[in-house]
């Protein structure tokens, strides 16, 4: 067992933080209206799910939850790239910036009222997003509540 592993179990003993960490690799492009699929999950601990079919994330407990999310994208032209996060189907936050090449961060605090509450990070922009392929990772995105 690694350090990390070792940290995330211990958050799951006490019970006082829980979350998970995705990531993308390997990606293409990404559909105005899509949602960012996910395809590492890289740690998960508590009431949080993640379908990697949907890139559906799944609360299982009411809440805060602080959100933070990075897209690295490679446009051939300046472009509007905007990202939102969708709750139960509704933008619920969004961060954009006009950009060539480079990272959009996002952050959010989304309050979770009744068990099975979903989320999705989707493309927001109005055009079609190409990752960029430099780093080795496209995209990736964390979710974490404290008791």
């Amino acid at each position: 067992m690694n350090d990390r592993e070792i940290l995330a179990q211990s958050c799951c003993n006490r019970h006082t933080v829980t979350g998970i960490e995705v990531s993308l690799t390997g990606g293409a492009t990404l559909g105005n209206g899509e949602s960012v699929v996910f395809n590492t999950v890289n740690n998960t601990c508590g009431n949080i799910l993640y379908d990697p079919t949907l890139g559906t994330f799944t609360f299982t407990k009411p809440g805060d939850y602080f959100i933070n999310y990075m897209v690295n994208v490679n446009q051939e032209a300046e472009t509007a790239v905007n990202m939102a996060i969708m709750q139960n189907g509704v933008v619920v936050s969004k961060t954009g910036t006009m950009l060539t090449r480079g990272c959009l961060v996002g952050f959010a605090l989304i309050t979770v009222n009744t068990p099975c509450t979903s989320i999705q990070l989707i493309n927001n922009s109005g055009t079609e997003l190409t990752y960029d392929t430099e780093p080795v990772i496209e995209a990736k995105m964390s979710a974490i509540y404290e008791k």
